[in-house]
This record gives structure tokens, sequence and C-alpha cells, in this order.
């Protein structure tokens, strides 16, 4: 829980869900992070995503970021939303506002970074069993509203 009695810090970030359309089927790029200082793999999943740089923009933060993390290179189809939240970090409260990208891949094979535990391709029918947080549950319907009006047939 956050602390009142101290000053919020503000962080931005941007990423994607990055999709590939394969035999009929749909699939979004999805992330497992790992843990603090880079330690065992956390229990969810998640999207790519990362800090703006001071001189980037939300959307070349969100395609270097997918590079990154994952390997793949996409390109921006369309801005989805800002998601903001709060949380508490090494004493810190935080308000983080993360903006997102629906991207179709383009190239690049799929190896983690650093931070990251594992990447895959998931069926986007099952992408919502493996999210934990609200904001990337929302993010991913609003991808699926819009993901027919990007996808050539």
């Amino acid at each position: 829980m956050a602390d009142e009695k101290k000053p919020w810090r503000r962080e931005f970030s941007a990423g994607g869900i990055v999709y590939k359309k394969q035999d009929g089927q749909i699939f979004v790029l999805m992330i497992n992070p790992k843990g603090r200082d880079y330690g065992p793999a956390e229990n969810y999943w998640s999207f790519p995503k990362g800090h703006l740089e001071s001189d980037e923009s939300a959307e070349e933060t969100a395609l270097r970021e997918i590079k990154e993390e994952t390997g793949a290179r996409a390109q921006v189809k369309k801005k989805l939303t800002d998601i903001k939240y709060t949380f508490k970090w090494d004493n810190d409260n935080i308000f983080k506002i993360v903006s997102y990208f629906l991207m179709e891949y383009l190239e690049g094979e799929l190896r983690p970074d650093e931070e990251i535990a594992n990447v895959e391709w998931v069926d986007i029918s099952e992408a919502a069993s493996r999210l934990k947080f609200k904001g990337d549950k929302e993010v991913l319907e609003q991808a699926k509203v819009i993901l027919p009006s990007c996808i050539i047939i």
C-alpha cells in the first residue's frame, strides 16, 4: 500500500500488443517477466513495455521495448489506450501511465532479454487467461475490438 505522506513520482512507459495471423488464427506476443533484480520468473504474463527515454515518443518507446524484450520487430497500427495505476517501489509512491499500441509483427526470432523469463506467441482466445492485471485485460479487450479492421483477410 502506498504511503500517502510521501510525494508521488510519475513514470511514463509505452508498449504494445503485437499480433500475427498464422494458419487462420490470430496470435499475440506475450512476456513472462523476471522478478525484481532479474530474479526468477513472476507468476503472470503481460505485454512488452518499458520506460520512455527523454528523446523518444511513446510510439518509438513501444517499438524499441518490443524489440529489446522479445526480439520481434513490429509496426504500429493504432494507438489503443493509456492505462494508469499506482504502486510502491523501494519506498517510493509511483503513479504510472502506460501508453499501449496495437502492432503488427514484421519479423524477428523470439528471444527474451535479461528482464524477461519467457516470450511466447499465444492464441488470442487464450491470452486473457494468462493475464493477472486489470489494465492488461482491458487493453487486450480493446485490441480484440480493433483487430478485425487491421487484418487483411
